[in-house]
């Protein structure tokens, strides 16, 4: 999907999400039409961002290798997302900031 051109790791990138966790297919996060660095984020994300194209959309399956491994993190005092949690993204990639 998508028309545009694919992300590499240093590209800032304009994307719609969703994160989940798989043993729940709780949603831990929501953005829209947010810009992120794909060098700065999780190692799921920026192996996998570079088969999309702009205007493309990817659902994303991080195993927690790929995530936050042995880390749990926490907002506002309460664990969004346990130690050793696959992950999952529903992303949509609208636009290549840089």
């Amino acid at each position: 999907e998508g028309t545009g051109d694919h992300p590499v790791p240093s590209d800032k990138i304009n994307v719609d999400y969703e994160g989940r966790l798989l043993s729940d297919d709780k949603t831990f996060e929501e953005n829209e039409d947010v810009d992120l660095t794909l060098s700065t984020l999780i190692d799921g994300w920026e192996v996998l961002m570079p088969y999309v194209k702009e205007g493309g959309k990817i659902t994303m399956f991080i195993p927690s290798k790929y995530g936050y491994g042995t880390n749990s993190v926490v907002r506002g005092g309460v664990v969004r997302i346990p130690p050793n949690s696959t992950l999952i993204f529903e992303v949509t990639l609208n636009k290549i900031v840089d």
